[in-house]
């Protein structure tokens, strides 16, 4: 009864223009993406063609509601503009009998896009820095042969390049930049020199030998504390490493020259070079990396409320040079404390957003048929503008300030939910008003 010829024709047209209108916005979000890309970090034809299938992922939870929504106004709007919707009314055919195709593809679209966050849209993130960092060297001597150097702002040095010839920089002029930013302490030049990426792992020369540990006596809270925070540091840094075979060296501290042979220098890159380790972003982590994560970080920080409790238990004994345990007890609550709440608000606000942004998909579809009936119109542009830029842009406005408001404390992480909760509303009294006419 419910999934008769008429609806399983109405669902057939749905799948239609949702197939189509979902292959053209995914490319042009796809083609957008991958301009930035190419843009900020240069990939080769190479690196783009290999990053698209990574890319994909990521564009579907905007792209699937947006077409969910587009196809529902596109078919009803036809319907009714075509006086379907009238004649099968007339037929007696409930109009909420029409609705059960619209309502299949809505839980078709939640289930993918849920599905996507769970874990591909995760792992494609992380495969998409790493081969981005496979290649880090090509893609340092692209930026620098595209720029003239490396000139970021957050870097300690600075380097200026004539030209790039294979794996030789030409003419190199390496500045490292004053402790305050205002001017050049140090100025190195050479004919030649090449560069390389070096991986320093977090948790270098962190291992210890147990046996070791149990004949050391008890650390003091403080140490405990700074020994942890040491252990689990997120993630791996990576430096430029510029070797010059042959280099002249000035230093304007003290006025003194000199010519070295074999010289090192080294930057520690930032991430905005290979972007930041997806470990530490919340939007990186598989659904159960999620919970896992969470859970340790409330268990890292009930036990840095016990050691500040020990420390303010005698607050006027030293923990260190200058430093007495209320001071640092006081400095735990101002920072780090912040901190590790601050990145559970992060992890419990994502818990909430995946599944507000999956659902919206069935929200834009209760919302659509009615108001593709109530437009009555055949053609694409009218729909479009008649129904998907008022919703994208009341839905996703209120999703963002929302999510953002949450991560700042200002407002229940359950926020994430309320662009739902519009949309709902507001499809429910559309539908509603719709019966009575």
């Amino acid at each position: 009864m419910y999934f008769g010829t008429v609806n399983r024709m109405i669902f057939s047209e749905l799948m239609k223009v949702f197939l189509m209108s979902l292959v053209g916005l995914t490319g042009m979000f796809l083609l957008a993406g991958l301009i930035q890309e190419a843009t900020q970090k240069g990939l080769s034809p190479t690196q783009i063609v290999m990053a698209i299938p990574l890319i994909i992922p990521n564009t579907l939870p905007f792209t699937i509601p947006a077409t969910t929504l587009f196809a529902t106004c596109v078919v009803y709007g036809r319907m009714s503009a075509d006086s379907e919707v009238l004649v099968l009314r007339a037929a007696g055919i409930n109009i909420y009998h029409l609705l059960w195709p619209a309502l299949l593809l809505g839980v078709l679209t939640t289930g993918t896009t849920a599905a996507l966050y769970y874990d591909p849209i995760p792992r494609s993130q992380v495969m998409l820095r790493d081969q981005l960092l496979k290649d880090g060297e090509n893609l340092i001597y692209g930026m620098i042969k595209r720029e003239g150097g490396l000139r970021q702002n957050n870097l300690d040095f600075v380097l200026f390049v004539r030209d790039v010839q294979g794996r030789d920089l030409i003419d190199v002029v390496v500045k490292k930049r004053r402790p305050d930013r205002l001017g050049y302490e140090l100025v190195a030049r050479s004919q030649t020199a090449k560069i390389r990426i070096r991986r320093v792992k977090a948790s270098a020369g962190l291992t210890e030998n147990p046996i070791a540990v149990q004949e050391k006596p008890r650390l003091t809270a403080a140490e405990r504390f700074d020994k942890r925070k040491r252990t689990v540091s997120t993630s791996d840094r990576f430096e430029l490493v510029v070797y010059m075979d042959h280099c002249y060296v000035d230093s304007f501290r003290g006025g003194t020259a000199a010519d070295l042979l074999g010289q090192e220098y080294t930057m520690p890159l930032p991430n905005s070079i290979f972007g930041k380790d997806p470990k530490d972003r919340a939007s990186s982590q598989t659904w159960r990396e999620l919970f896992e994560n969470r859970d340790e970080l409330n268990r890292e920080l009930v036990d840095l409320h016990e050691e500040i409790r020990q420390l303010e238990a005698d607050p006027k004994e030293s923990a260190g040079p200058g430093k007495t345990n209320a001071e640092v007890a006081r400095d735990y609550r101002i920072f780090s404390i912040k901190q590790f709440e601050r990145q559970i608000r992060h992890i419990e606000t994502e818990i909430q957003m995946r599944p507000a942004l999956s659902l919206g998909c069935f929200c834009f579809v209760l919302i659509g048929c009615p108001v593709g009936i109530w437009a009555s119109r055949s053609d694409y542009l009218s729909v479009f503008i008649i129904c998907f830029l008022p919703t994208v842009f009341i839905y996703y406005p209120i999703l963002l300030a929302s999510l953002n408001l949450a991560k700042d404390f200002k407002v229940p992480v359950q926020a994430a939910w309320i662009s739902d909760g519009v949309v709902l509303a507001s499809s429910l009294l559309l539908i509603k008003w719709l019966m009575k006419r």
